[in-house]
């Protein structure tokens, strides 16, 4: 089923996408929540729900979800509230 969302809740669910595959990568990669990043321990204070994450740790997922979605824009793949269609494949 597709949604029309506005665009700020569309880069929100983009975004929380981006940061649960980011952490099941990591996960997957052997790595748990600590409060301290460490590579060699394989900890990362990152690795917590969307919901329990600071608002200051979401910034790359946000502007990693605005990247994405402004290429879809370009691209004509989607069309977000408010701003032109600039598709090269008019």
């Amino acid at each position: 089923m597709i949604t029309k969302l506005n665009n700020d809740a569309l880069i929100e669910l983009v975004a929380k996408a981006i940061h649960s595959d980011w952490v099941a990568w990591r996960k997957s990669l052997g790595f748990t929540y600590s409060e301290v990043s460490s590579y060699a321990k394989k900890t990362h204070p990152h690795i917590r729900e969307w919901g329990e994450l600071p608002l200051e740790h979401r910034e790359s997922d946000y502007h990693a979800a605005k990247a994405a979605l402004n290429v879809l824009n370009k691209e004509g793949l989607l069309r977000l509230k408010g701003e032109k269609n600039e598709s090269k494949n008019k």
